[in-house]
């Protein structure tokens, strides 16, 4: 069996910052059924807590400039 070797979350925010936005979009992937689930347990309805999560991305897909070591990420 081939074991499969992730990049680290560290290695996709570096990415991320440079341009990559498949980096990104992993990074979504990887994160947003556990922040959809805390949302949802703060707001209470599914609808809020989607729009929630959205905004949370859309605000970090747009300040990824301001990434000053993606190492540190």
């Amino acid at each position: 069996m081939t074991e499969e070797i992730y990049p680290s979350d560290k290695q996709l925010a570096a990415s991320a910052v440079e341009g990559d936005f498949e980096a990104f979009r992993a990074i979504v992937g990887r994160y947003s059924k556990v922040l959809l689930s805390v949302a949802y347990s703060i707001l209470g309805d599914c609808h809020e807590a989607q729009d929630a999560v959205q905004e949370t991305f859309v605000k970090c897909y747009q300040n990824l400039h301001n990434l000053k070591d993606p190492a540190t990420a």
